[in-house]
Protein backbone atom coordinates (compact mmCIF):
# COMPACT_ATOMS: atom_id res chain seq x y z
CA UNK A 1 0.00 0.00 0.00
CA UNK A 2 2.61 2.51 0.56
CA UNK A 3 4.24 1.38 -2.80
CA UNK A 4 1.00 2.99 -4.11
CA UNK A 5 1.09 5.99 -1.71
CA UNK A 6 3.97 7.12 -3.65
CA UNK A 7 3.10 6.22 -7.12
CA UNK A 8 -0.41 8.63 -5.98
CA UNK A 9 1.99 11.75 -4.67
CA UNK A 10 4.36 11.12 -7.74
CA UNK A 11 1.71 11.66 -9.98
CA UNK A 12 -0.27 14.39 -8.15
CA UNK A 13 3.20 16.54 -7.62
CA UNK A 14 3.47 15.40 -11.85
CA UNK A 15 0.19 16.41 -13.02
CA UNK A 16 0.17 19.87 -10.69
CA UNK A 17 3.49 20.67 -12.28
CA UNK A 18 1.92 19.78 -16.18
CA UNK A 19 -0.88 22.34 -14.72
CA UNK A 20 1.16 24.73 -13.61
CA UNK A 21 3.46 25.01 -16.94
CA UNK A 22 0.45 25.14 -19.37
CA UNK A 23 -1.01 27.77 -16.84
CA UNK A 24 2.06 29.68 -16.94
CA UNK A 25 2.15 29.20 -20.73
CA UNK A 26 -1.54 30.77 -21.42
CA UNK A 27 -0.51 33.53 -19.03
CA UNK A 28 2.06 34.52 -20.98
CA UNK A 29 0.46 34.11 -24.08
CA UNK A 30 -2.23 36.14 -22.63
CA UNK A 31 0.85 38.96 -21.64
CA UNK A 32 2.03 38.91 -25.37
CA UNK A 33 -1.66 39.28 -26.39
CA UNK A 34 -2.41 41.90 -24.34
CA UNK A 35 0.54 43.81 -25.23
CA UNK A 36 -0.08 43.61 -28.77
CA UNK A 37 -3.63 45.04 -28.38
CA UNK A 38 -1.90 48.21 -26.41
CA UNK A 39 0.51 48.52 -29.51
CA UNK A 40 -2.67 48.61 -31.74
CA UNK A 41 -4.46 51.12 -30.02
CA UNK A 42 -1.60 53.14 -29.73
CA UNK A 43 -0.69 52.80 -33.69
CA UNK A 44 -4.70 53.85 -34.50
CA UNK A 45 -4.39 57.13 -31.63
CA UNK A 46 -1.04 58.20 -33.71
CA UNK A 47 -2.75 57.61 -37.49
CA UNK A 48 -6.41 59.09 -35.78
CA UNK A 49 -4.08 62.05 -34.99
CA UNK A 50 -2.23 62.28 -38.03
CA UNK A 51 -5.05 62.55 -40.31
CA UNK A 52 -6.60 64.87 -38.17
CA UNK A 53 -3.84 67.13 -38.93
CA UNK A 54 -4.08 66.30 -42.35
CA UNK A 55 -7.62 66.99 -42.45
CA UNK A 56 -6.84 70.55 -40.53
CA UNK A 57 -4.04 71.68 -43.19
CA UNK A 58 -6.69 70.73 -46.05
CA UNK A 59 -9.01 72.76 -45.18
CA UNK A 60 -6.36 75.81 -44.68
CA UNK A 61 -5.54 75.09 -48.30
CA UNK A 62 -9.47 75.58 -48.96
CA UNK A 63 -9.31 78.81 -47.07
CA UNK A 64 -6.54 79.50 -49.03
CA UNK A 65 -8.16 79.03 -52.06
CA UNK A 66 -11.85 80.42 -51.00
CA UNK A 67 -10.11 83.51 -50.23
CA UNK A 68 -8.41 84.01 -52.87
CA UNK A 69 -11.09 83.52 -55.14
CA UNK A 70 -13.12 85.89 -53.36
CA UNK A 71 -10.91 88.74 -53.61
CA UNK A 72 -10.60 87.88 -57.60
CA UNK A 73 -14.48 87.78 -58.18
CA UNK A 74 -15.04 90.67 -56.09
CA UNK A 75 -11.74 92.95 -55.58
CA UNK A 76 -12.99 93.60 -52.26
CA UNK A 77 -10.67 92.86 -49.44
CA UNK A 78 -12.83 91.09 -47.08
CA UNK A 79 -12.60 87.97 -48.79
CA UNK A 80 -9.48 87.88 -48.18
CA UNK A 81 -10.09 87.23 -44.55
CA UNK A 82 -9.83 83.53 -44.41
CA UNK A 83 -6.82 83.45 -46.84
CA UNK A 84 -5.10 85.46 -43.99
CA UNK A 85 -6.04 83.76 -41.39
CA UNK A 86 -5.16 80.37 -43.42
CA UNK A 87 -1.64 81.93 -44.48
CA UNK A 88 -0.88 82.65 -40.96
CA UNK A 89 -2.07 79.08 -39.08
CA UNK A 90 -0.17 76.64 -42.17
CA UNK A 91 3.66 76.99 -41.17
CA UNK A 92 2.76 75.68 -37.92
CA UNK A 93 -0.21 73.14 -39.14
CA UNK A 94 2.45 71.60 -41.60
CA UNK A 95 5.07 71.35 -39.35
CA UNK A 96 2.76 69.79 -36.61
CA UNK A 97 2.21 67.48 -39.31
CA UNK A 98 5.62 66.21 -40.46
CA UNK A 99 6.65 66.10 -37.20
CA UNK A 100 4.43 64.11 -35.81
CA UNK A 101 4.48 60.99 -38.50
CA UNK A 102 6.83 58.27 -37.90
CA UNK A 103 7.13 56.23 -41.04
CA UNK A 104 9.62 57.30 -43.39
CA UNK A 105 7.53 57.04 -46.27
CA UNK A 106 4.71 59.08 -44.97
CA UNK A 107 7.00 61.62 -43.32
CA UNK A 108 8.89 62.39 -46.97
CA UNK A 109 4.87 62.94 -48.48
CA UNK A 110 4.24 65.13 -45.69
CA UNK A 111 6.75 67.26 -46.30
CA UNK A 112 5.89 67.32 -50.27
CA UNK A 113 2.36 68.59 -49.08
CA UNK A 114 4.14 70.84 -46.50
CA UNK A 115 6.22 72.40 -49.53
CA UNK A 116 3.31 71.99 -51.86
CA UNK A 117 1.36 74.08 -49.47
CA UNK A 118 4.19 76.77 -48.96
CA UNK A 119 5.01 76.89 -52.29
CA UNK A 120 1.07 77.93 -53.30
CA UNK A 121 0.95 80.59 -51.00
CA UNK A 122 3.80 82.22 -51.93
CA UNK A 123 3.89 81.17 -55.68
CA UNK A 124 0.32 81.47 -56.94
CA UNK A 125 -1.96 83.23 -54.05
CA UNK A 126 0.38 85.53 -52.88
CA UNK A 127 0.86 86.33 -56.44
CA UNK A 128 -3.04 86.82 -58.01
CA UNK A 129 -3.71 89.00 -55.12
CA UNK A 130 -0.85 91.79 -55.40
CA UNK A 131 -1.79 91.28 -59.00
CA UNK A 132 -5.27 91.77 -58.28
CA UNK A 133 -4.71 94.56 -56.14
CA UNK A 134 -2.67 96.79 -58.40
CA UNK A 135 -5.22 96.75 -60.84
Amino acid sequence: MREWGRRLTFRMILASGLLALVVGAVFAILLVAIEDLRSSGRQATQSRTELATADSLEKLVIDLETGVRGFVITGQEQFLQPWNAARAAFPERSRTLVSSVDDPEQARQARRIARAGRSYIRDYSSTTRTEIAMG
